[in-house]
Parts: structure tokens; sequence; C-alpha cells
């Protein structure tokens, strides 16, 4: 189904799409990209090409956490980082100082260039959209939920060590209630991915309008 395009002349629709670890934030964009055929801008893309060996991003977090977080090829081995930073409220501070000025620099720029370009509709693909401002350059929100064994599992499988990880990154977000109170739409994704598909299908169905408002 593609996305009725008659009341969208003036403007271009920006969707934001947040929540959770794991709880399918970047399936709903896609499947929403499938059904729409808009344009998505995702945020942790931008932030992975931010941190490219020799950028200036990846010179800032190098001067702020040494250079044991780097690998042979002098790309950034996540793992390492991540156990830093999600570990120390004040190191997670710190990585974001160095990121989130430059990924919403971006985001701003390509959604200008979305509206340049003609685009009725675009979707934000953003983990801390609300955290981070991002909120003011959508038009309608839709958060993504899923229970915290779910996000768990998707993220960790079997492994232990990354199901510490995944808790301590769950319990250094911001509470799913709590980005739940800010939606325009709420989808609990516990389900199969066909089943959110369609649940998808009937949200644009059944509220287009709410859309286009």
């Amino acid at each position: 189904m593609k996305l009725k395009t008659k009341n969208l002349k003036l403007k271009t629709l920006v969707i934001g799409i947040t929540g959770g670890l794991a709880t399918g934030k970047s399936t709903v964009a896609d499947i929403l990209h499938e059904l729409t055929g808009a344009p998505i801008i995702d945020a942790d893309k931008i932030g992975h090409g931010l941190m490219k060996p020799g950028s200036v991003c990846i010179r800032k977090i190098i001067k702020a956490f040494g250079k044991d977080i780097l690998k042979k090829d002098g790309s950034i081995d996540r793992k390492i980082l991540g156990k830093i930073v999600f570990c120390s409220a004040v190191e997670l501070k710190r990585l974001e100082n160095i990121l989130h000025p430059a990924i919403i620099s971006e985001i701003i720029k390509q959604i200008k260039n979305c509206k340049r370009s003609g685009c009725k509709m675009v979707i934000l693909d953003a983990p801390l959209l609300i955290e981070t401002g991002l909120l003011r350059l959508t038009d309608k929100l839709i958060v993504v939920s899923s229970s915290k064994s779910l996000q768990i599992g998707r993220f960790a499988g079997k492994d232990k060590n990354r199901k510490i990880l995944a808790q301590k990154i769950i319990a250094a977000q911001m509470r799913l209630k709590e980005k739940v109170k800010f939606a325009d739409f709420h989808i609990k994704n516990n389900l199969s991915k066909i089943e959110l598909k369609n649940n998808l299908k009937n949200l644009l169905q059944k509220s287009l309008d709410k859309f286009l408002e």
C-alpha cells in the first residue's frame, strides 16, 4: 500500500520512530518504508558513519577514552567501548557529547535534502529521538515497545555476557513507559514480523487522516 499524497503537497511529513534496545524500531521503519516508499533517516547508521577511522569524531573519542578501544585496523571496538560507557553514566555522557551534535546536524541536513527533493514523507529512526530533542523535528511519533525479556533475548540470544550488557543498556535508557507518553502511536512489538507488518498496515489504513493532520 503506497501512502496517498494529495494532502501532502505543501509539506514533507516527518514520522519519528523510537523505542528501546531491540524493541524493533528499525524493523518498523523498514516495514513503513516498504508500505509507503518513504526514505529512512537512520540515526544509528549516521553515528556509525561518523566513527570511521580518521574522522573528526573518532579522533575525539580516542582522546576521551584512549587507544585501547581501537581494533588493529584503527576502527572502534564497539564491545570494549560499550562496556565502558554502559557501566558509567559519566562516560556515557562523555561519548554522547562527542557524537550527538554531529548526528543531529547530519539528520537536520538529510531532512532538509528530503524536503528540497520533494519527498512527501520521511521516516526518522532514532533510539534517542526524545532525549536529544529531535522530537521537535517530527510531525508524528511512533514509539515501539516490547517486553524486557524479549529485548534481552533479541539482543543477547544465549550469550550470558551480552545479557548482562543488555540489562545495563536498558537501565541506562529512558524508560519505555515514559517514551510512550510522547507517542502519537504506540506499537507493542511482542509479535512475529508478519503480525507486526499487518498491524502497521492497519495503522496506516485506519489512522491515515491522523498522519495528515
